[in-house]
């Protein structure tokens, strides 16, 4: 049966003016089968007084090479964005538990820097 994962994540980053919650709450099934797609729903917030830019959220299952990259976006002071990453599983994924890391990171000058990580059932 494929259920529904909702989590929260609470984290507190200071970085000069920034302060910065950005990955609110993830969501995504928990159980995915071979040949298909995962859907990863990734907030972000901006909880801080300075504008980011060129902000990329991934996710990457490194024993399985399987990953997803958003495309960059801007992510102004008290600013939102849901990104939804796609994960392909091909048809040969060996079934088991894996770890997914979610990461958030500013490509300028990497002053935000976030991860997280989830497990995926692969059945």
């Amino acid at each position: 049966m494929r259920g529904f994962f909702v989590s929260a994540v609470f984290v507190l980053l200071a970085v000069g003016t920034l302060g910065f919650d950005p990955l609110g709450k993830i969501r995504y099934e928990e159980t995915v089968h071979p040949g298909q797609e995962l859907f990863v729903y990734v907030n972000t917030v901006n909880v801080g007084t300075s504008n980011l830019d060129n902000v990329r959220v991934a996710a990457y299952i490194r024993e399985l090479d399987v990953f997803a990259v958003s495309n960059a976006f801007s992510l102004e002071n008290n600013g939102k964005h849901i990104k939804v990453l796609s994960l392909y599983f091909p048809p040969d994924t060996p079934i088991g538990l894996y770890l997914m890391q979610i990461t958030m990171q500013n490509q300028d000058d990497r002053s935000v820097s976030e991860r997280d990580f989830r497990y995926v059932w692969v059945g």
